[in-house]
């Protein structure tokens, strides 16, 4: 997460890149990418020991935090709950706030432009790779419809 201007992180910057949901419980890697802590279980459950945005491989330090129980990144989690409340409420309770609707809406129609694209056989070689969160991001805004 990119350091916040006058100390509150913008709501976007608070965003797990993988659910694309407010932060809850962020788990910052080795590698500085943060997710979701949930996210990070959902990585873990399925064998990944590898960061999921950059692949750098988090076994031994993934085992070192969990014996610690220090995975949380405590400090950031202390600023999103302070500075949106409201939004994390929300969120484990299951629902979304106006905002994050929002910004989901955005990336929802950036993800579907690139899968259109892969589909007409226009998206780049390097993206090929990541067809499968593309579908099943398709799949889940279906199902959100």
């Amino acid at each position: 997460m990119a350091a916040p201007q006058n100390g509150i992180p913008s709501l976007s910057e608070c965003q797990c890149l993988i659910c694309l949901e407010i932060l809850i419980e962020p788990v910052t890697l080795p590698c500085n990418h943060t997710l979701c802590n949930e996210c990070f279980q959902s990585t873990i459950e399925k064998a990944s020991l590898c960061c999921p945005f950059c692949r750098r491989r988090i076994s031994s330090w993934t085992r070192y935090h969990a014996r610690r129980n220090s995975l949380v990144n405590q400090e950031l989690w202390q600023i999103i709950q302070k500075h949106y409340p409201e939004e994390c409420r929300l969120r484990m309770a299951g629902q979304k706030s106006e905002e994050m609707l929002m910004l989901t809406g955005e990336r929802y129609q950036i993800l579907l432009q690139i899968i259109v694209m892969y589909l007409k056989g226009l998206i780049p070689y390097h993206l090929v790779s990541h067809r499968q969160v593309f579908f099943r991001c398709f799949r889940g805004m279906e199902s959100n419809v």
